[in-house]
């Protein structure tokens, strides 16, 4: 691991008070008096790369109900562009967000108005490998950033809002991917090894005081006496830390897909759910349920909640959205980019997206538009979603002569906030598709000299393409 020297803080600064969102950081109800403690489960441990087979999406009551009072979703407010790319998480605090990127760094933004949003400062770590953080956690004094096997870094912001090292820590082979902090506790999330509760009232000299076992802690975030894990497949699990030295599982809710990021809010849970959305709200009867969801295409990285804006992290861009009230339509994409492999010219090749009416009233597709004549549609506009369902729209590539690389389905509806959306869509592009022969080439390799493709003419050759996370 490369190293480098702390730099101590030339002054202490706490972010300031945000009059247009008020703070979060206040407790759910307690549970029921005479509930019986549940310890937490000790549970065989996973790659947290592996996913279960998914369940079908669970559908929001409050939108099926004819009737009813009108739906509790989510309004697009901005879509902004940082200093950072490849966006892994969204921490909150009194009007300002920490985010860092796989690319870029970590970077503070004002959002006093959360329709637009500000850049304020931007802060690589030396000491880890591309300057990545992958999740911060903000306190009073203190962020806390977790860099997985590169320690958590305690980091203080200046008067100027730039970010000094104060100090790190690090337990044995234990890889933070996230941390949350209150006082002088950090409670950071180590995947399978669990929840490590750390005490950093000097930060200089930083120790641990207690773990709690999950199935695979991707993310922590506090509310009161609780501590809220986003754990991978199982969902989310609330912890109860009125004890910090001896906490135990309070409640648990299986979401629908992969749950690696999380905000809270009063009695409120975002969960970013790798595919999509989902706000859960806790109950008094002790349970997490869902109330919220939203599924716009993209990849669902980091997320958080303040009051009734919700930020979220999709990759490239930085999302924001209103939690509230929608008594009309609301419109969701299952993908935002479709690709077509190569196809023989003449042949033909269906693929489908599907069109979901979140809402509480008819979703209209007034137009969908084609920008090549390759690919066709299947129903035809107009045709109306009612309210809870969703419209297979089948998209069908009729390969020509021409060459076709990134084309744009355009859908326009009736939904107030999103009313236009863009759909990418791929056929016979310049770069290699299925099929396709495969150009030589000659390069090195960390085990030898180097590799050449037409040495091995005749064999299967499996090319492995990752970047290492």
């Amino acid at each position: 691991m490369t190293t480098s020297s702390d730099r101590s803080s030339s002054a202490d600064h706490t972010f300031r008070s945000s009059p247009a969102i008020p703070a979060h950081r206040s407790a759910p109800p307690r549970n029921p008096a005479g509930q019986a403690r549940r310890e937490p489960r000790l549970t065989r441990r996973r790659d947290p790369r592996l996913k279960r087979r998914r369940r079908a999406l669970p559908l929001l009551p409050a939108l099926l109900v004819a009737g009813a009072a009108p739906a509790l979703n989510l309004e697009r407010l901005a879509t902004t562009g940082i200093t950072s790319i490849e966006l892994l998480d969204v921490e909150y605090r009194d009007g300002v967000l920490a985010i860092p990127g796989g690319l870029g760094g970590t970077t503070l933004v004002d959002v006093h108005d959360p329709a637009a949003p500000t850049e304020l400062s931007n802060y690589h770590d030396t000491a880890c490998d591309y300057g990545r953080l992958y999740n911060t956690a903000v306190g009073e004094t203190l962020i806390v950033g977790a860099g997985r096997n590169c320690s958590l870094a305690l980091l203080q912001p200046d008067a100027d809002y730039q970010l000094q090292v104060v100090g790190r820590y690090q337990n044995s082979d234990f890889s933070y991917e996230d941390a949350a902090i209150s006082g002088a506790l950090v409670y950071a999330a180590a995947h399978s090894d669990g929840l490590e509760i750390i005490n950093v009232s000097d930060p200089a000299h930083p120790f641990a005081m207690t773990t709690v076992a999950t199935e695979n802690a991707w993310a922590v975030r506090l509310n009161g006496n609780y501590a809220y894990v986003a754990d991978g497949d199982a969902g989310i699990a609330m912890i109860d830390i009125s004890n910090p030295e001896s906490p135990f599982l309070a409640a648990q809710y299986n979401t629908s897909g992969n749950a690696s990021h999380l905000g809270v809010s009063d009695s409120l849970v975002a969960v970013a759910d790798w595919d999509d959305v989902e706000i859960l709200r806790y109950t008094p009867a002790g349970t997490l349920e869902l109330a919220g969801l939203k599924k716009s295409g993209g990849r669902v990285m980091g997320i958080e909640i303040a009051a009734d804006i919700v930020y979220v992290a999709e990759w490239r861009v930085l999302q924001t959205y209103r939690y509230g009230a929608i008594a009309g339509p609301d419109i969701d994409l299952n993908q935002t980019e479709l690709h077509f492999p190569t196809l023989e010219i003449g042949a033909r090749m269906d693929t489908t997206l599907i069109l979901r009416n979140s809402g509480h009233s008819p979703l209209s597709i007034t137009s969908l538009k084609l920008s090549h004549a390759d690919f066709s549609l299947d129903p035809a506009p107009p045709f109306d979603i009612p309210a809870g369902a969703e419209e297979p729209l089948t998209i069908t590539r009729h390969a020509s002569a021409e060459e076709v690389a990134l084309q744009d389905l355009t859908i326009i509806s009736n939904d107030s906030d999103d009313p236009v959306l863009h759909v990418v869509l791929e056929g016979n592009g310049p770069d290699l598709g299925v099929g396709d022969p495969a150009p030589d080439f000659t390069l090195p390799v960390l085990d030898g000299p180097s590799f050449t493709l037409s040495e091995h003419r005749g064999s299967v050759v499996v090319l492995t393409f990752f970047a290492s996370w």
